[in-house]
């Protein structure tokens, strides 16, 4: 039996992209979001510019920092336990391959346990 999945999964991106990331969220009727990067996005900074801009349109964060590379199965399974307690109904990846895979993963997480 074929079975076929689907998941939303815009990716923003622009000059300033990150200071309007709270406007995009309110267009998916998000109130809390889960934002997931990797340490290096959080050190450098992005990552905050990101959540100000939430937090500036009103929504509730919760910052997940421990993407890996290659993000493996526990690490997921452990970041959407997080993500489910915090009761998120968005979650924004920030930065790069697997911290975007990483979200998507956590996203499909939310309402389907692994």
């Amino acid at each position: 039996m074929t079975t076929t999945f689907s998941q939303i999964c815009p990716v923003f991106f622009k000059e300033h992209a990150s200071c309007q990331t709270g406007e995009k969220a309110k267009e998916f009727h998000g109130t809390k979001a889960f934002c997931v990067c990797d340490k290096g996005i959080f050190d450098c900074g992005i990552a905050d510019k990101i959540i100000a801009s939430l937090e500036e349109a009103g929504i509730e964060t919760k910052l997940y920092d421990g993407v890996l590379p290659d993000a493996p199965d526990t690490m997921i399974d452990s970041a959407a336990n997080i993500a489910r307690n915090f009761d998120a109904d968005i979650v924004i990846g920030i930065g790069g391959g697997s911290s975007l895979d990483a979200a998507k993963s956590i996203s499909v997480l939310l309402d389907n346990p692994g």
